[in-house]
């Protein structure tokens, strides 16, 4: 599952995804996107909340601590990586059946969020509930909590879903 920030003002751009939820039978893994797709500017300024701050001035009159600070980048970056590796296992494993609903969407608001990373270009094996249930609770009104109240008898409270 995909989550992104709703854009709440009229002629405010959409935003891009940040959170990608996956869980399987006995683990869950929730990737902060945002973290990921991050990137450091030359005075250590990134698209995060990360470096935000000026560095006070080392005895050289540079950035302080700039060996370390440099380490630390190289880390961060190769985290990053890392990261985008590991979603890339997993939506391309063929021994990983993917599950979503309606996630054909979310790989489609994964790639328009993150052009420049090639580990949301598809997911597969993939089986879409919203297809399948397309079939069988019909196209309009078609959600989640739709298929489920249907399926399962029970109703899903999603009121704690949506937050500024």
């Amino acid at each position: 599952d995909v989550e992104w920030k709703p854009s709440m003002l009229k002629g405010e751009g959409q935003r891009p995804a940040s959170i990608l939820q996956v869980a399987a039978e006995s683990w869950i893994i929730i990737f902060d996107l945002l973290w990921m797709s991050a990137r450091e500017g030359p005075d250590g300024a990134g698209g995060g909340s990360e470096g935000a701050s000026k560095k006070p001035e080392g005895p050289d009159g540079g950035g302080g601590g700039s060996e370390g600070e440099a380490r630390e980048k190289r880390a961060r970056e190769h985290e990053r990586v890392r990261m985008s590796e590991v979603i890339r296992e997993l939506f391309t494993s063929q021994q990983v059946l993917k599950v979503g609903f309606d996630f054909a969407n979310d790989l489609r608001k994964l790639r328009q969020s993150f052009p420049w990373s090639s580990c949301f270009e598809h997911a597969l094996p993939l089986v879409d509930v919203f297809d399948w249930s397309s079939h069988a609770v019909g196209t309009n009104g078609n959600s989640l909590r739709s298929v489920a109240e249907r399926c399962f008898g029970k109703s899903m409270d999603k009121g704690c879903q949506m937050s500024d």
